[in-house]
């Protein structure tokens, strides 16, 4: 299994991207998508309980009301816990209702406005009643609610796939629903990029015969067709854990890149160490000659065959690891303006040294 998720601007002009972006994913043979997301509601004139106020559990609810502005009215509103499903997450988590109705294949296909029906924790039961109405804001847009069902006690997803439960008995479940129709204002734009950058950050479920690697490079044909940046993505293991993203791999190269040159450069300096030892009769014959310019050129040639050996091994190593020109085009660079500081400090150095007298306090030190 594999984590995904939206990277890229939030933005009125992303919408259609997007939904290109999720239809094309919706497609692919490779994999399929379970769309899960805990995006909070603000419930509009809430008179509940404060457990089912969102961040409760940890503290961070004390039944606070927030004030929004919507089309040039003011609502109070509530923070409340929701999470939104598609529909295959009912049979993945085995998801039922003990009172009413579940979700239905019409109620994922809504026209902007339409009254969205959501299902209701467990213990929302004390407090209200299926076909009850209300409204609030979705991803900072109006919607009216109707319950159609409650949750059977103890109903819980697991958002990785694996590991620990998430219980839905304290939230309102959204269907991850489709728009059908199409944006009528930059508002309403702007609510399907947040929406549809949520549907399309799920979990995808893939067989063993096919790769992770394979399924980046769908998911990376797909968006950079849609001209949409690349996903952070998470290889899910069994134990619930996930490996580093896209995002993070890259700033995980760019250290690791320059700890392999500098590990590569280290090497080559004990071996041209080695070297320089073997060469102090010469450095010593050119020194009784005044001959500062041939030990320059013989520090430099060596400090230069270092670099480049260094930078050739790195390369190598990033292409192999990462593919990723631009870093190996950074770490050429970066060599060749090393060597010519380098060549510059021996040179303007070499012309001050008296090696004749560190010869001489040498011998007097034998």
């Amino acid at each position: 299994m594999m984590l995904i998720d939206y990277s890229g601007k939030f933005t009125a002009d992303q919408a259609v991207p997007l939904i290109h972006t999720y239809r094309q994913m919706k497609e692919s043979k490779l994999f399929s998508m379970y769309e899960m997301y805990d995006q909070f509601i603000e419930w509009v004139h809430y008179s509940g309980p404060d457990k089912f106020g969102d961040g409760y559990e940890e503290g961070h609810f004390q039944g606070e009301k927030s004030v929004y502005q919507y089309n040039g009215k003011t609502y109070a509103s509530t923070s409340i816990k929701s999470t939104q499903l598609s529909l295959n997450c009912f049979s993945k988590f085995s998801l039922q209702t003990d009172r009413g109705r579940g979700f239905q294949e019409s109620d994922y296909n809504l026209h902007f406005g339409d009254t969205v029906p959501v299902l209701l924790g467990h213990e929302f039961a004390e407090t209200y009643k299926v076909g009850d109405q209300f409204k609030a804001l979705y991803l900072f847009s109006l919607f009216n609610f109707e319950v159609v069902g409650f949750l059977k006690e103890d109903s819980y997803i697991k958002q990785n796939g694996y590991g620990p439960a998430s219980y839905l008995d304290r939230d309102v479940i959204l269907p991850m629903f489709n728009i059908t129709d199409s944006p009528k204002n930059q508002d309403d734009a702007f609510f399907r990029t947040l929406h549809y950058s949520n549907k399309t950050s799920c979990l995808l479920e893939y067989d063993s015969s096919v790769t992770a690697k394979e399924i980046a490079e769908e998911l990376n044909r797909i968006s950079s067709s849609n001209g949409l940046p690349e996903y952070q993505k998470y290889k899910v293991t069994k134990d619930g854990l996930a490996q580093i993203s896209t995002n993070q791999m890259y700033r995980a190269l760019s250290v690791g890149k320059w700890l392999v040159f500098f590990v590569c450069m280290g090497t080559f300096i004990l071996l041209i160490n080695r070297q320089i030892k073997a060469h102090l009769v010469d450095y010593t014959i050119y020194s009784l000659f005044m001959s500062y310019q041939k030990i320059s050129f013989s520090l430099m040639l060596e400090m230069t065959a270092c670099i480049l050996a260094s930078t050739f091994f790195t390369i190598l190593i990033i292409l192999a690891l990462s593919k990723s020109l631009m870093s190996a085009g950074g770490i050429l660079l970066s060599s060749g303006l090393l060597i010519v500081l380098l060549s510059v400090y021996i040179y303007f150095k070499m012309q001050h040294v008296d090696l004749k007298k560190y010869l001489v306090e040498g011998e007097q030190n034998d």
